[in-house]
């Protein structure tokens, strides 16, 4: 049975990633998501089914396609090895006259994912809304007054806009192609994790700012993870824009960052001090449990430094809060004869004074399951199978991924 309409566009949101953790030129890059989302052979030769022709029959509707992109953006230029900054594609369903725009997460390799476009909350830069692009930071004397948004958010939708290799050669621009395939009877969904999760439903109300009276049958946004991207009166404007919506086939709904209460992403920029409590007899209470040094002390003090940065400018869209199993993806190493998929959901251990988290290898690792693992768990779905590249472990890769 297919997957529920909302949990099917959280899908389409992660596959948005197929370019993150790789290393290689901007051209190189973007086949990666080509081959990843379509299917077919990619830069290092392996051999991958793609993401809709394997999902689609699990997909709600089922016949998805992309139709404009995959563009991928690299700060650092288009010649020279390096990582992926921001990635989109739009994808098409014929049966439901829908058009997602899917948008990248923050790539870890992205040093100006980190510092630019997720970092940059100092309220001084923030932008008034809607910001001028292409965009370009700069201080002002006081935080604006009225409508406004970080300058990190503010650059994000500015690169995918505005970007040269944000160009798809057969449609033009995100908007050009939006414009041109505009209809009364046709769905528009923006949907994104983690850095994506603040551009989303900014990107969304860029494009749309009357959203009722667009043009569009309806414009809905699925953010996941995301940050807060705004202060208190662009808050107030998005929600009037964009008011919460029932999903009509799941118990979860549409212009709502869903957001997990273990993950420390959503709760920037204005409930950070929420994450973790002052050391009290040499241990931390946090959202995870109980952490000792030296991570307890490290997780702590960046709270700290994040709390005073952002200096409780922001506030948050609407969002919805669970708690998922406390638990991560274990993906079974890629053995002859197997497929290394799906991968089987394991427990985490209890945080307790006598058992506290500690190590900061062990942090990065409750990290990773937070803010990527146990969104699937949220949704009730199984990850996608994953896609072979060189430097990539085998674990989870799918058995049509084999090097020819």
């Amino acid at each position: 049975m297919p997957y529920p309409f909302i949990p099917s566009v959280f899908l389409m949101n992660i596959a948005s990633n197929g370019a993150s953790n790789i290393t290689d030129t901007q051209s190189n890059l973007q086949q990666f998501l080509q081959v990843f989302l379509n299917g077919g052979t990619n830069p290092d030769g392996y051999v991958y089914e793609g993401f809709f022709p394997e999902m689609n029959a699990q997909l709600y509707g089922g016949d998805w396609s992309v139709k404009w992109g995959p563009c991928v953006y690299c700060s650092a230029g288009t010649t020279t090895p390096t990582s992926a900054t921001n990635a989109m594609y739009v994808a098409y369903s014929q049966s439901l006259d829908t058009y997602v725009v899917a948008i990248a997460a923050t790539n870890p390799l992205s040093a100006f994912d980190w510092i630019a476009e997720d970092g940059t909350v100092d309220p001084h830069y923030a932008a008034s809304w809607p910001p001028t692009l292409p965009f370009a930071i700069a201080k002002q004397k006081n935080p604006p007054a009225t409508a406004a948004i970080s300058a990190a958010t503010a650059l994000g939708i500015s690169d995918l806009l505005t970007q040269p290799t944000m160009i798809d050669p057969a449609g033009g621009d995100l908007a050009t192609f939006l414009n041109a395939n505009k209809s009364s009877s046709s769905t528009l969904i923006f949907t994104g994790h983690s850095l994506a999760g603040a551009l989303s439903p900014t990107l969304a109300f860029y494009l749309n700012q009357n959203p009722a009276n667009s043009g569009w049958k309806q414009v809905l946004v699925l953010p996941t993870a995301g940050a807060t991207p705004g202060n208190q009166q662009f808050a107030d404007a998005w929600i009037a824009a964009f008011p919460q919506q029932a999903d009509s086939t799941s118990s979860f709904f549409w212009n709502t960052d869903n957001v997990n209460q273990f993950d420390v992403v959503p709760h920037a920029w204005n409930v950070l001090q929420e994450v973790a409590q002052a050391p009290a007899g040499g241990f931390y209470q946090s959202i995870w449990g109980v952490m000792a040094d030296p991570a307890g002390g490290t997780v702590y003090d960046a709270l700290q430094g994040a709390i005073a940065l952002s200096n409780g400018y922001y506030q948050p869209i609407t969002q919805q809060w669970f708690e998922p199993s406390f638990g991560y993806w274990n993906w079974p190493q890629l053995m002859p004869g197997t497929s290394g998929y799906p991968p089987a959901w394991a427990s985490l251990p209890n945080y307790t004074s006598t058992s506290p988290l500690s190590s900061m290898t062990e942090f990065g690792q409750i990290i990773i399951a937070t803010h990527i693992d146990q969104y699937s768990n949220i949704f009730g779905i199984l990850p996608p199978p994953k896609m072979q590249h060189a430097g990539s472990e085998n674990a989870g890769a799918a058995a049509k991924s084999k090097k020819r």
